[in-house]
């Protein structure tokens, strides 16, 4: 009877430890789940949807690189209130890519209900590509539209017509992604065509290409690889089918310029400087002619966030002043102080949707990431939180 007994524990004892091998990686994935759970959530992309007064916030939790730690956030009143609606379905970061990567790398809307975004490019190392994704019901859903099975992105613009999107194509094997090709489809679908980019801004010295759009208008800007910089600026006024091209002195970046259009014919360009810095220069005709100062409160090194509202308005950060919003009408006229901010903090975007009502991003090291929001003309900042 003992032999018999120790037999039968033995089995169940293989059973048991059977049982638990096979339950082994979901245990793991719960308790990974329980660990991660207990992070904060981050705000990473702030955006306003249109000129309506709809703002998406996007919040991915610390470390953790799934669809189910991201979360979309949307407010009806400039900031004051928000609601939970669906994250787009970005697939999980690949195995040794996590560091602090997040899962959607831009996100810009047409309108309160139509919008894109696009996926980090975290496919693997032999080569990187990017998803779009898009909705029409106010990020409620999303589906993915394709505009071929590699393509990298170096930005998405929408207009009240058109989408467009500035990509590179992607070789099966090993970098680089080369190839640009600039692509348009209807606003709210995804079908795709390809428009002509001109060559000048694909041949040496020139690099970093940007993409803007504005009504019937597209720009193209890129830079010259050695100082000082020099831009070159490509604009077409019918939607993308033909551009002009001109050599502009005041675009000068090591970088690029990214364009802020705030009509057909007022645009602010910021410029990145290198090691943290940026300068804004302004046009008041579509791009043919840049103010530019060599001293100011938009010079190189000043500007840590800026924001276009209107456009005959933008509000920003100035780095030597970091506590306080100033406003300016144009690169040549007087700003003047608008509010207050929280004291020792970075801030690295602003979001307004008319003078009273907007957020503002912090962007420290680590898990400092803060969203700030304001109803009163920044008399009284909250933090937000999900």
């Amino acid at each position: 009877m003992n032999a018999l007994r120790t037999n039968g524990c033995s089995k169940r004892f293989a059973l048991v430890a059977a049982v638990l091998l096979l339950l082994a990686p979901l245990i793991a994935d719960r308790a990974a789940s329980a660990s991660s759970s207990t992070r904060e959530y981050l705000p990473y992309l702030v955006t306003r949807a249109g000129t309506s007064d709809v703002i998406y916030t996007l919040w991915q939790r610390e470390g953790c690189v799934t669809r189910s730690c991201l979360r979309l956030e949307r407010s009806d009143n400039g900031g004051r209130t928000f609601t939970d609606v669906t994250p787009p379905p970005a697939a999980p970061i690949k195995v040794g890519m996590e560091g602090e990567t997040p899962l959607i790398d831009e996100m810009t809307f047409v309108n309160a209900s139509i919008g894109y975004a696009v996926e980090a490019p975290n496919n693997g190392r032999n080569w990187q590509s990017s998803h779009y994704f898009l909705t029409t019901n106010g990020a409620h859903s999303w589906r993915r539209v394709t505009i071929s099975p590699r393509v990298y992105n170096f930005g998405v613009v929408v207009t009240n017509r058109y989408v467009y999107a500035l990509t590179a194509e992607c070789a099966t094997k090993g970098p680089p992604c080369d190839h640009f090709a600039l692509h348009r489809a209807p606003v709210g679908s995804g079908a795709w065509t390809r428009l002509t980019i001109p060559p000048t801004l694909l041949e040496p010295p020139f690099a970093n290409l940007a993409l803007a759009g504005y009504g019937l208008s597209v720009w193209l800007t890129a830079e010259d690889k050695s100082s000082p910089y020099p831009g070159v600026l490509a604009t077409s006024r019918d939607e993308g089918r033909t551009f002009t091209v001109l050599l502009q002195q005041n675009l000068q970046s090591p970088g690029n310029c990214g364009l802020l259009p705030m009509s057909n014919s007022v645009i602010w360009a910021n410029c990145w400087q290198g090691m943290g810095d940026d300068s804004v220069v302004y046009s008041h005709d579509g791009g043919e002619n840049w103010q530019a100062q060599s001293t100011g409160p938009l010079v190189v090194g000043s500007v840590d966030a800026f924001d276009p509202i209107t456009a005959q308005t933008a509000y920003f950060v100035n780095g030597s002043h970091p506590n306080v919003i100033d406003k300016i009408a144009d690169e040549a006229s007087r700003p003047t102080v608008v509010c207050s901010l929280p004291k020792d903090h970075y801030w690295s975007t602003l979001v307004f949707t008319n003078a009273r009502d907007g957020v503002a991003l912090t962007l420290n090291d680590g898990p400092n990431l803060q969203l700030w929001g304001t109803d009163n003309a920044g008399k009284q900042w909250r933090r937000i939180h999900v």
